[in-house]
């Protein structure tokens, strides 16, 4: 795990440097300089991206529906980045910060499920019984974990005082 990590973080910094610079620009906005300010990775990334069942395609669906009820900027894009170091194809990505609505049906269901678990939804209930079914528990399990842990790097910006609110970011990778 920790090997896969490390890879996906390399592959995210190459992804992340070949970003425009008025994402940078507009994502560091606001941002307070310091030990607290840096953008290290934080001690619950691992746990964000455990995956061993889930099919890269599902997990990164319930990933960006839960990231995206929480922040519409950076933390999105972080978001879409790793999906996109995890294979999944840019123009599927792309169709995410779309929201739901045009998506494939497995898609649909996880991004839907990510955001049930983001909005504290009764859905959520339903829509897990409906992943259990077709994938298993553990695939209920590990959508379930990156949907709520995924809504802790915006919370904590906020909390650290590293943003006040979303920038205007282009959603797009």
């Amino acid at each position: 795990l920790v090997a896969e990590i490390a890879e996906c973080t390399a592959r995210i910094a190459a992804l992340e440097s070949s970003s425009s610079s008025a994402q940078h620009a507009s994502s560091s906005a606001g941002r307070r300089r310091g030990s607290a300010g840096s953008m290290a990775p934080p001690a619950f990334l691992p746990a964000s991206m455990h995956r061993h069942g889930a099919p890269a395609l599902l997990f990164h669906a319930a990933r960006m529906g839960a990231n995206m009820v929480e922040d519409c900027g950076p933390c999105a894009i972080s978001c879409a980045n790793w999906a996109l170091a995890d294979d999944v194809p840019r123009e599927t990505v792309n169709t995410w910060f779309k929201g739901p609505d045009n998506l494939p049906e497995e898609e649909a269901l996880a991004f839907a499920f990510g955001q049930a678990i983001a909005t504290q939804s009764p859905d959520a209930f339903e829509l897990g019984d409906r992943i259990e079914v077709q994938y298993g528990r553990t695939v209920r399990f590990e959508l379930a974990m990156t949907a709520a842990i995924v809504r802790s790097f915006p919370a904590m910006k906020r909390g650290l005082g590293l943003t006040k609110a979303c920038s205007l970011t282009p959603l797009e990778v």
